[in-house]
């Protein structure tokens, strides 16, 4: 580690000009959110190591405005389907689990969003 001067320096400049900090790095009382993606087929238990997640870092048994981690699923980014697919998926011949099933646009901005620190709880 070097100088802390020297560092903040160096810090700032490979920062925007807003001087948004780094992942994980406090800006006043706040942190920088990050991302951590868990993948995985239909039913390989993605949930659950997200679950896991949440209980072992103490956010699972708690009010959502209180969490400081949250896990968000891909499957609040379904499109809404055709009425084609609607008729496909009744007779379940429609796949869920293809990237087109989902709303990607809005899955990308919601991320992004979460990134900026920006929040849009839904209960």
């Amino acid at each position: 580690m070097g100088n802390s001067s020297t560092d903040q320096q160096q810090s700032s400049t490979s920062t925007s000009s807003t001087m948004k900090p780094t992942n994980g790095t406090e800006n006043g009382s706040l942190k920088t959110p990050f991302l951590i993606g868990v993948v995985g087929g239909i039913a390989s238990g993605k949930s659950t190591v997200c679950k896991r997640i949440m209980e072992q870092l103490g956010q699972a048994d708690m009010d959502h405005t209180q969490r400081q981690v949250v896990s968000i699923s891909q499957d609040s980014f379904y499109r809404e389907l055709t009425s084609a697919e609607k008729v496909r998926a009744e007779k379940g011949q429609f796949n869920f689990g293809h990237p087109d099933a989902f709303n990607e646009e809005l899955m990308l901005k919601t991320l992004q969003d979460v990134l900026q620190g920006k929040s849009n709880y839904r209960t």
